[in-house]
């Protein structure tokens, strides 16, 4: 907890030359993640630039854990390439967005973790904002458990993510029928009003978003990109007819977005020469349905090479020029 700067910056330099260390990432929260009482000790400043920099020196990228809006300034002001998670304490002001776009940083919002953790809770003042309802009515009736269970769970795992929906959907957050969870939950379904509201405000002020989830939070697996994609859309597109949010904003979002936040922009993102050829093809057109992007693939090229085709995808090898 008293490293100097020094010290710092040899820490960085073991996870690099003795662990292999390919990007430097900080998880910052005051708060105990289950009990949520802040008795948790944060870097020094002066510790959280040394460690950035340190990293930016030897040619890593820098990541953040974050879910408050002092941990989001403190990243910002300590130069951190990408922020993941959104604060769910407070609003951001549009000082903090102007900042935020000036250091060039990169925010993975990771809303399907919204998806599974906010619920209604008996009592608590939220249990009746618009976002929470909205958020209710687009898990029982437009992506359920139940469709995630099918597509992406093995059967011996379907009917328990099943029946966690029907518990939580009926305000039961008991673990094994002894561990009440409802002050876990409480405190997550509070900050649905600040989280989607600091995405709105971030998107509309042009801060860069890339596409991630939060692969611990049952049912957020790796996979679901689609679902995070359909988040973007039920929570910025909030009006009849308002279109904020759309097929461009979504392939943007999913590829160079999302390979710039990894520090790969420069190998993945695009299509055009000198890059890693990986490319997905897909059944329709992205940017009149965002939803076919994370579908299934008809067809997949992985470093050049063809590894799936289930479109009947006819591949000619290009003739190469005569040298004169």
């Amino acid at each position: 907890m008293d490293a100097d700067e020094n010290q710092v910056r040899a820490a960085v330099d073991r996870a690099i030359d003795e662990r292999g260390a390919e990007a430097i990432k900080t998880g910052e929260q005051r708060e105990d993640i289950i009990t949520y009482k802040s008795n948790l000790v944060l870097m020094t400043m002066e510790q959280f630039r040394a460690l950035v920099d340190q990293a930016r020196k030897r040619g890593l990228q820098t990541l953040m854990h974050h879910v408050s809006v002092e941990s989001f300034r403190r990243g910002v002001e300590a130069g951190v390439s990408s922020l993941s998670h959104i604060p769910l304490d407070a609003a951001l002001t549009q000082e903090d967005v102007d900042a935020f776009i000036e250091a060039g940083c990169v925010i993975e919002p990771t809303i399907s973790a919204v998806y599974a953790l906010c619920w209604k809770v008996v009592g608590d003042l939220l249990q009746d904002h618009p976002d929470m309802d909205r958020l209710c009515e687009y898990r029982a009736n437009e992506v359920t458990f139940a469709d995630l269970a099918d597509e992406f769970f093995i059967p011996e795992f379907r009917e328990s993510l099943i029946n966690s929906y029907k518990k939580y959907s009926k305000g039961s957050f008991k673990m094994l029928g002894i561990l009440d969870l409802a002050k876990y939950f409480r405190a997550a379904a509070d900050g649905i009003s600040y989280m989607i509201g600091n995405v709105r405000k971030l998107y509309r002020g042009g801060a860069t978003i890339a596409l991630a989830n939060d692969g611990g939070v049952p049912p957020c697996m790796p996979p679901m990109m689609g679902l995070e994609l359909g988040l973007f859309d039920l929570f910025l597109n909030r009006e009849p007819g308002e279109m904020v949010f759309g097929g461009a904003d979504a392939l943007r979002i999913a590829t160079i977005n999302s390979a710039r936040s990894m520090g790969l922009d420069e190998q993945f993102g695009t299509i055009e020469t000198g890059k890693v050829a990986d490319i997905a093809i897909i059944d329709g057109d992205p940017f009149e349905d965002f939803r076919v992007i994370g579908s299934r693939v008809a067809a997949l090229f992985m470093d050049g090479r063809m590894v799936i085709n289930d479109c009947g995808l006819e591949v000619k090898p290009v003739k190469k020029p005569r040298m004169p």
